[in-house]
């Protein structure tokens, strides 16, 4: 081999992720090979210096742990937390497989069951979305939102009696008024109920004006009134805004995409073990991105204290 040849051998070695060279969850360990489904390393190509860490960071809490005794739960919440990460900055395959993992796990647990179901919904897979919506349910029939999401599942496979009785049950729900509203102006255009669609979709925008998908649905069922001026003015507004649904595991994922929010996070983990230097340093990084936030300077100068 020439040493040119070895060289560039070296920097393609360099350039390899140091935990893709022996890496737990990607290979498992023989005793957990039938329980769990390897994740695959994703590309991290892309992603800020900071974020790279974070993900780093906690799949090598995942890796150790696969190799520890530790118990079910705990690994759950591991592998939970990684698909969270994982979710929030676009690589959703090795999100789903991270929970899917954790559902094996726990499959007690409502926050990952449902994280599941949400990231499949995402995916266009409806029939198995409501699979995993029904298994959810049982382990939380009070969390409204679920309803709302298998009735948007519902719509997309045109099952439209369930999904209408699912939008109606949660039609005054707070927080979800709008975006239930705009599933039951969907069903009644698609059923040529004009005076009906008219009636929900301009509810939907009086509660949420951000909504601009909205303006679209409508003008087609002014128009089909012969409300031409009115379906015009609408047309001019249509964008892709869609109706708010306060969802607060999802919300969750969303504050994951904020890079103060990860340090942040690292860093109560961090003041929770007394490790206070790594404490400093991530709140440090947090701060960066959000210096206005009083919790977190208060946090770091106990944390530098």
């Amino acid at each position: 081999m020439t040493a040119h040849c070895i060289r560039g051998l070296l920097l393609s070695l360099l350039l390899v992720p140091w935990c893709s060279l022996a890496d737990q969850v990607a290979t498992l360990p023989q005793d957990r090979a039938g329980q769990l489904q390897p994740v695959a390393l994703p590309n991290l190509e892309g992603q800020p210096q900071d974020i790279r860490t974070v993900l780093v960071e906690a799949r090598t809490r995942v890796d150790t742990l696969l190799q520890s005794a530790a118990p079910d739960t705990e690994l759950a919440d591991a592998y939970g937390e990684l698909g969270s990460l994982y979710h929030s900055h676009q690589l959703g395959q090795a999100a789903e497989r991270c929970f899917e993992n954790a559902v094996r796990l726990a499959p007690d647990s409502f926050r990952w069951a449902y994280y599941l179901a949400w990231v499949t919904l995402q995916s266009g897979r409806n029939e198995l979305a409501l699979q995993q919506f029904t298994a959810a349910r049982k382990l939380d029939p009070d969390y409204p939102v679920l309803t709302l999401r298998m009735a948007d599942a519902w719509l997309d496979l045109n099952q439209q009696d369930k999904a209408q009785a699912a939008y109606q049950a949660v039609a005054d729900t707070e927080g979800l008024q709008a975006a239930a509203r705009y599933g039951l102006g969907q069903i009644a255009l698609l059923r040529r109920d004009y005076a009906q669609a008219v009636e929900y979709l301009t509810q939907v925008l009086a509660l949420d004006p951000a909504a601009t998908r909205v303006h679209y649905p409508l003008a087609q069922a002014l128009r089909a009134q012969g409300q031409n001026d009115a379906a015009s003015e609408h047309l001019a507004q249509r964008g892709n805004g869609l109706p708010a649904a306060r969802d607060p595991l999802v919300e969750e994922l969303q504050d994951l995409q904020s890079g103060a929010r990860l340090h942040f996070n690292r860093a109560m983990k961090a003041v929770r073990k007394h490790e206070y230097a790594s404490a400093v340093q991530a709140f440090e990084l947090g701060l960066r991105h959000d210096p206005e936030n009083p919790d977190a300077r208060v946090s770091y100068a106990r944390a530098l204290y």
